[in-house]
């Protein structure tokens, strides 16, 4: 893969859990990464849930190999947070090719 064609920003987070003070657990989104991406979109889907009619959006996005990424994580890119589906190793550990879902 050529390294010109990653030309995508994308930050990556994950949870962290901490007391307020209160002693009351809150979980909060946290910054992890912040990578340099390939973005190919894949289409989409309509379906419904309950009585709402939903739409989602599915995109693959390619980075370098970095490790401690899975299902757990979001992606943000352009504004708009993606939830983490899928994390493959095509090319062992150069690549990871991340599938986002984004709901409408």
């Amino acid at each position: 893969m050529t390294i010109g064609k990653f030309d995508r920003r994308i930050q990556i987070y994950g949870t962290t859990s901490t007391v307020d003070a209160y002693g009351q657990p809150v979980t909060a989104r946290a910054l992890m990464h912040t990578v340099w991406a390939k973005m190919e979109p894949l289409g989409g889907s309509e379906g419904t849930e309950g009585d709402k009619v939903t739409a989602t959006g599915r995109v693959k996005f390619s980075i370098r190999y970095r490790t401690g990424l899975n299902e757990a994580r979001e992606i943000l890119f352009d504004e708009e947070y993606y939830d983490v589906v899928s994390i493959e190793k095509p090319d062992r550990k150069r690549i990871l090719e991340i599938t986002g879902e984004k709901k409408y």
